[in-house]
């Protein structure tokens, strides 16, 4: 019998043993940019589990219960059983419509999809990579009407599902070490992370160029080489400081 909480918690396991490092242009710099999910207590708001105020057993009031509640999945002691009678497991969490069930996403979907978390960044070049503004959202809904959103972050990575056309893949993601040097990559930590078929990134300035993106193994340090942009491979400047 399948346990998508446990395999949406393996996912998140695997990011938390693994960095991956985005090398991103402009006209004017290169930035290293570093995706860090290191954190337990952020797995139930990042698969949506915050949502099920009806399970007590999922919803953590503090760093240590959320904590607590992921090792509890990931030793299978927190299952499925645990979630399905909840009310909210199944409404609707989002206007844009699931291609699969031709319904609104709920958020089951969400912790379905979690569990690729991982595959999703390991293509993560594939996709489009944004400073957010959510004042500059401009986003359309089915009906036609336009909205924004309350969504506070700081990076957006948009990825496409290349098995379901039409949906993407949306990591929203909160700097970590805003007082690092200039010289430092900028590390992020994910907030959020959901498919979706409406454009949440309408409105935004224009994405920053993919220029490579590598996996790194939190406890080895071995880098991965992901893939390399062809224009980049001959550049091998240093880079320039972020302004």
């Amino acid at each position: 019998m399948s346990n998508f909480l446990y395999d949406a918690a393996m996912s998140f396991e695997y990011l938390r043993n693994h960095d991956f490092q985005f090398i991103l242009g402009d006209r004017k710099r290169k930035i290293r940019i570093s995706i860090i999910s290191s954190d337990k207590l952020e797995f139930t708001h990042v698969v949506g589990l915050d949502h099920l105020k009806d399970v007590p057993s999922v919803i953590g009031k503090n760093s240590s219960q959320k904590k607590s509640i992921y090792n509890k999945i990931i030793n299978r002691e927190i299952t499925d059983e645990n979630i399905l009678d909840s009310s909210y497991l199944y409404s609707p969490i989002s206007k844009g419509m699931n291609p699969v069930t031709k319904d609104c996403y709920t958020i089951f979907d969400r912790i379905e999809h979690a569990s690729a978390l991982h595959g999703y960044l390991l293509n993560g070049f594939k996709g489009k990579f944004y400073k957010w503004n959510r004042n500059k959202c401009r986003i359309q809904l089915p009906n036609g009407d336009i909205c924004g959103t309350n969504i506070q972050a700081d990076y957006l990575l948009v990825i496409p599902n290349e098995k379901v056309p039409h949906e993407k893949y949306y990591f929203f993601m909160y700097k970590t070490n805003r007082n690092a040097s200039k010289e430092k990559p900028i590390e992020l930590h994910i907030h959020s992370a959901f498919p979706e078929t409406i454009d949440l990134a309408a409105g935004q300035e224009k994405p920053y160029t993919i220029l490579q993106e590598n996996q790194i193994h939190r406890e080895t340090k071995v880098v991965q080489e992901i893939h390399t942009h062809p224009s980049y491979k001959s550049m091998q400047k240093p880079l320039l400081p972020i302004t």
